[in-house]
């Protein structure tokens, strides 16, 4: 265990170092476990740039939305189709699933987007991927496994669906919706293709599509540095920094939103997958 823990946590760690050393002593080569020039400009870098606290911005408001979005949606669908008496169930179901399996392809997904007014809005990270049969399973599942004998009380006492669903199945679900809406918002917060291909303006930018494009493209870096010195950054800072130190320091602050996130839903996420995988 100690050497798996090895192999996953140093190459973060190893990044982590990189980010807090001097950007072209950095290039040298031979760090490995503490920095050996400490300094803070790499973050201040990032930081200070527009456009990658634009790319912040958008990145945190899509994972927010899209989340929410995402989790209401599904769980309604869900709900509905845990009723075994729910009229056309079976063809949902098999519409739903057939869409898990088969793609219409990325130009027929580009003409739909285009036609529905999308491309290049914020709307194209939020609509699209609000729906997801897989979490709608996980959901299904879980309510499959509330006993009847409450919703039958409730109805009894007059209760309609919607106030059943908010009052009673909503509380007795957090584990698995805790469950989705980390799956759902990493999913969101990690996505960087539909930045790459349905949006143009500089303004929709995320952190994610700003650290592909630091990695594969050259220029990328000089633009922030251009940005920097109109500002009236010093010279002496940008020596300070470096593309490959600024690719790790952009891909920390990229991770450690995720990471810090992951403790608070872990004892509902364990809880959510157990149930939804013995019901299932």
């Amino acid at each position: 265990m100690l050497i798996i823990l090895l192999l996953t946590v140093y190459p973060f760690y190893y990044c982590l170092v990189l980010a807090f050393n001097e950007g072209t002593d950095a290039l040298r080569g031979g760090i490995y476990l503490w920095p050996r020039k400490f300094v803070l400009d790499n973050f201040s870098f990032i930081l200070g740039n527009d456009l990658l606290l634009t790319a912040a911005k958008n990145s945190l408001l899509r994972t927010l939305f899209g989340t929410t979005l995402s989790v209401a949606l599904n769980a309604l669908v869900a709900y509905g189709l845990s009723k075994q008496f729910l009229a056309g169930r079976k063809f949902y179901l098999l519409l739903f699933a057939v869409t898990m399996y088969i793609s219409g392809g990325l130009i027929p997904s580009y003409i739909i987007m285009g036609k529905l007014g999308l491309i290049d809005s914020f709307l194209i990270y939020i609509l699209p991927g609000a729906f997801n049969f897989l979490y709608t399973l996980l959901l299904m599942a879980y309510y499959q496994a509330i006993p009847d004998s409450l919703v039958e009380s409730a109805e009894m006492d007059g209760a309609g669906n919607y106030y059943i669903f908010y009052k009673i199945i909503l509380p007795l679900s957090l584990p698995v919706i805790a469950t989705v809406a980390l799956f759902a918002g990493v999913e969101q917060w990690n996505n960087y293709l539909d930045t790459m291909i349905y949006t143009k303006s500089s303004s929709l930018e995320t952190l994610q599509s700003i650290m592909r494009k630091l990695i594969n493209e050259a220029d990328i870096y000089n633009k922030m540095q251009e940005e920097m010195s109109k500002h009236g950054v010093t010279s002496s800072f940008q020596a300070a920094v470096s593309p490959f130190t600024i690719r790790v320091a952009t891909m920390i602050v990229t991770t450690l939103p995720i990471m810090f996130l992951y403790p608070f839903l872990q004892r509902y996420f364990v809880k959510g997958i157990m149930i939804g995988a013995i019901k299932g």
